[in-house]
């Protein structure tokens, strides 16, 4: 008879581990090490973020030792292809060999860092509340017991030279293992343990007027950052993520070579981005097109003087991050690669990367590993919306990751003027909070900064604003304001638009709503053809809206020395989407604000027209906000607009505008709202803030912040299913984005589909128009608060 192979226990079975294989607990267990290790030296700060200066001893400890609960009978022979499942947490089972390594001052935080490296407290306490220790240290069969004992003696104090932990603070053990004890110690180890996970939170807890609340938030922020930390080492290595690596930013000298170096040409660094090189948080203003993106980046260059900082650059819509990842990857070159972390993200890879339409089996495989090591922060450099950061204050899964990651960054917010107020409060706590909790330091920017907004964000970031530079805003002047007293679909409006592409030019059509949009782009399309005319907005199919805009960059790309006449006809999807470079525009009233972004999509280089200045033309009717815009903010908009018509245009002067628009009365209701909101936000979700403990409630207030779903044309069904055999990522690219209202509003048309687990709508659909709400069963005088 063979003898029985030596025993050594497994952590990942064959389908989970790399290559196909099973991965060993010594395999795994280093592999946690090395990613935790990459971490340490991304961001060194934890220790003093946490309060803890052995901050990494404790995580090192905790990561030697999570897993050892694998060692079970009953888990190893589940790895080994058992069928029967196995019904014990080995992360609870891990406790057992506690007093083997932790002295007694580290016990506490060396069993948080192992036993909560999966599930939340609440659900250990319902699973082991009863639990008897003397049962659970039974799960280990002697062998177990004596190889990870052996194991423990030989390894992790040599893993401690090899990665040169010492110099963090990590301190070999001298182990004095006594295994007669063992039952007795892992009986008492265990069943203290998880005690302590399930009363972490008790019931009498200071409130935040308490005194002692001060110290019970220094506890939770050393919690959220130790799981943090061990989750993300022990995720990053199960799903065999490169080890992260430290960012070195180039300076803001190096940024405008780069650019000096494509153009062909010298260039000086201006003068608002010298200003902005100093440490700490930073507000300023710079007309679009002078450098603020450098200007940013040198900035968090300068974070960067005495310790490494990850980059989280922030942008209120997609579109604008997609492009922000081309470009930061090109100026930046990260070993590896920008995050970009938003609802669609693993469609916008998908569509990146996608080269071989016979191989989508692989290519799904790729941008799925991809997207999984975007969401694990596994890169230095990350875009995102602010969004994504909430995630990590109302407790959604994963949160303590996170907000670990968060830590010590350098976080850039661009165009904050974009939010309304009720988020723009929610944003402006968060920030505050990370601020001052977790050493973010921030940099706020944008080119239009009404003195309400600049006073909010000194007020959050504890710093005064760098003053604008009025040469410069001057300098940037491409527009000269026209006013049309006429609606986009009046004649006169009508005759404008085609005489312009009939002249040669290529004109943007801002539209306010989708019908309007649609509606104004099939009478076009009879004087112009389909061939100089193109309608976007956002109820296209994923696929379909990605041809058009490609269609769009191709014909009025602005690096291009010309542009192909055309019109535009496009909602506010145009406004922060594609490096685009109209030479005219003609747009519905809107605010002050949207305006500025529409305008921001003609004559971008200046090159254009008499001077490098291009008329800009805003109809003035209708006066209200198309149950779009708030009405006051669009009429008192427009009053502004028609005492300077003739104009040329800069940030600045609308900056002085908007000051106008937003009167005493009119202020006092946007300051109000953002306040409120920044208040409910704090008490809701920053004075909640705790580790070990997602919230239901707190994760339906994060999904009532989007009123959007998506549904599928019913003409595409059968197309949706046959695509889901072979990639579902490009079954998902034949989606419409609509309101979530729609599957109440339109219950006839739009119905809950259980197979394929999403809407189906039973609505008009074309890849010339998109979806369109009216059906013939509907009267025309019913669908009108349906195009919001």
């Amino acid at each position: 008879m063979n003898p029985a192979p030596p025993f050594e226990p497994l952590a990942k079975s064959a389908q989970l581990g790399e290559g196909g294989k099973p991965e060993t607990l010594e395999y795994h267990t280093e592999s946690v090490v090395q990613r935790l290790v990459g971490l340490s030296c991304r961001s060194p700060q934890l220790p003093q973020i946490a309060g803890l200066p052995n901050f990494w001893h404790i995580a090192f400890w905790s990561a030697v030792v999570h897993d050892f609960g694998k060692a079970a009978s009953g888990f190893q022979a589940r790895l080994h292809g058992g069928s029967q499942k196995y019904l014990h947490r080995h992360e609870v089972l891990s406790l057992a060999f506690l007093p083997w390594v932790a002295e007694p001052e580290e016990t506490r935080l060396i069993t948080l860092g192992v036993i909560s490296h999966h599930r939340d407290s609440e659900i250990i306490k319902t699973m082991y509340q009863d639990s008897s220790g003397e049962k659970l240290a039974a799960e280990f069969e002697p062998r177990a017991i004596e190889w990870l004992k052996d194991w423990l003696e030989r390894v992790p104090n040599n893993w401690i030279d090899l990665y040169d932990l010492g110099s963090l603070g990590v301190q070999k053990k001298t182990f004095q293992i006594d295994l007669a004890l063992f039952p007795e110690q892992a009986a008492a180890s265990l069943e203290s343990g998880i005690r302590l996970y399930a009363n972490i939170h008790p019931l009498d807890e200071p409130y935040p007027h308490e005194p002692a609340f001060a110290k019970l938030q220094t506890e939770r922020r050393l919690h959220i950052l130790l799981r943090g930390i061990i989750t993300q080492s022990d995720r990053m290595a199960s799903a065999h993520a490169p080890i992260p690596t430290v960012l070195q930013l180039p300076s803001l000298e190096q940024l405008i070579q780069q650019i000096a170096d494509r153009e062909n040409k010298a260039i000086e660094p201006r003068a608002h981005q010298i200003a902005a090189e100093l440490e700490g948080s930073l507000i300023f203003s710079a007309p679009t097109g002078s450098g603020k993106t450098e200007a940013a980046l040198g900035w968090a260059a300068k974070q960067q003087t005495h310790a490494p900082r990850r980059l989280i650059y922030a942008l209120p819509y997609q579109a604008s991050l997609n492009a922000m990842k081309e470009r930061l990857e090109r100026d930046l070159k990260p070993v590896d690669g920008v995050a970009i972390l938003h609802s669609r993200a693993l469609q916008v890879l998908y569509q990146q990367h996608k080269a071989d339409p016979d191989d989508l089996t692989e290519l799904t495989r790729n941008v799925r590993r991809r997207n999984d090591f975007n969401r694990l922060h596994q890169p230095a450099v990350a875009v995102l919306t602010p969004y994504q950061m909430l995630k990590g204050m109302y407790r959604l899964s994963g949160y303590e990751g996170l907000l670990t990651m968060l830590a010590g960054s350098s976080l850039v917010l661009d165009e904050i003027h974009a939010y309304e107020p009720t988020r723009l409060g929610m944003f402006l706590a968060m920030t505050e909070a990370l601020r001052q909790n977790f050493d973010v330091r921030v940099c706020a920017m944008t080119a239009t900064m009404p003195t309400w907004l600049r006073e909010e964000l000194e007020r959050c970031l504890g710093v005064k604003a760098l003053p604008p530079d009025p040469t410069l805003f001057s300098a940037s002047r491409r527009h000269r304001l026209e006013l049309l007293d006429a609606e986009m679909e009046s004649p006169e409006t009508l005759e404008l638009i085609v005489n312009e592409v009939k002249s040669g030019r290529s004109i943007l059509v801002a539209c306010n709503t989708v019908k309007k949009a649609q509606a104004v782009w099939q009478t076009l399309k009879l004087q112009l053809g389909a061939k100089q005319t193109l309608l976007l907005h956002s109820r296209f199919t994923g696929r379909d809206r990605l041809a058009k805009e490609q269609d769009i960059q191709a014909r009025l790309d602005a690096s291009r020395a010309t542009q192909d006449p055309i019109a535009v006809v496009a909602t506010q999807v145009i406004e922060v989407s594609l490096d685009l470079d109209f030479d005219r525009i003609v747009s519905e009233p809107a605010p002050l604000e949207a305006l500025v972004q529409r305008f921001g999509r003609v004559n971008r280089r200046g090159k254009k027209g008499k001077n490098g200045i291009v008329p800009v033309t805003v109809l003035t009717q209708p006066r209200d906000g198309q149950r779009v815009y708030n009405d006051d903010l669009v009429r008192r908009g427009l009053e502004q607009l028609e005492s300077n018509v003739g104009a040329e245009l800069d940030d600045l002067i609308i900056s002085g505008w908007l000051d106008r628009v937003y009167d005493q009365n009119l202020l006092k209701v946007f300051q109000d709202e953002v306040r409120r909101s920044a208040k409910e936000f704090k008490e809701v979700a920053v004075n909640t803030l705790k580790a070990f403990a997602r919230d239901e409630a707190l994760e339906q207030k994060f999904d009532e912040l989007f009123d959007g779903t998506q549904v599928l044309p019913k003409c595409f069904q059968q197309e949706y299913e046959d695509s889901l055999k072979t990639s579902p990522i490009e079954a998902r690219a034949l989606l419409v984005n609509t309101p979530r209202w729609i599957t109440a509003g339109l219950r006839e048309h739009v119905q809950w589909c259980e197979t394929l687990k999403l809407y189906i709508a039973n609505l008009p659909y074309s890849q010339e128009i998109g979806m369109q709400w009216k059906t013939p069963q509907v009267q025309e005088d019913s669908w009108g608060r349906l195009d919001d």
